[in-house]
């Protein structure tokens, strides 16, 4: 285990969760991992919702790789995963057709 530096949570590769954002700690390994070079510009433009681009990036979900990790995982039935990308849509605005378009 390591701590994370920015409080006294300890991140840990054993654990199911993780114990800072309530994600698998599988999903946090990947995430990590480099991936592919989709902007979230193509990635919201390819589902018809290039409007939330702006809004998502100003809450911090800027990397589109991440989110299609995200979405994977919640099709697993990650329930974590599908509330972080579900409180993302709603966050930035999305009406509630777009949101499960989205999700």
């Amino acid at each position: 285990s390591t701590t994370n530096s920015h409080d006294s949570s300890t991140w840990s590769t054993r654990s199911t969760t993780h114990e800072v954002a309530g994600m698998p700690a599988e999903t946090c390994k990947k995430a990590k991992q480099p991936m592919g070079t989709l902007s979230m510009e193509d990635l919201l433009e390819g589902m018809g919702l290039s409007q939330y681009v702006e809004p998502l990036q100003q809450l911090g979900y800027d990397d589109a790789d991440f989110l299609k990790l995200l979405g994977r995982d919640a099709a697993a039935g990650r329930a974590q995963s599908l509330q972080i990308i579900e409180n993302a849509a709603k966050s930035a605005g999305m009406k509630d057709g777009h949101c499960i378009k989205f999700v």
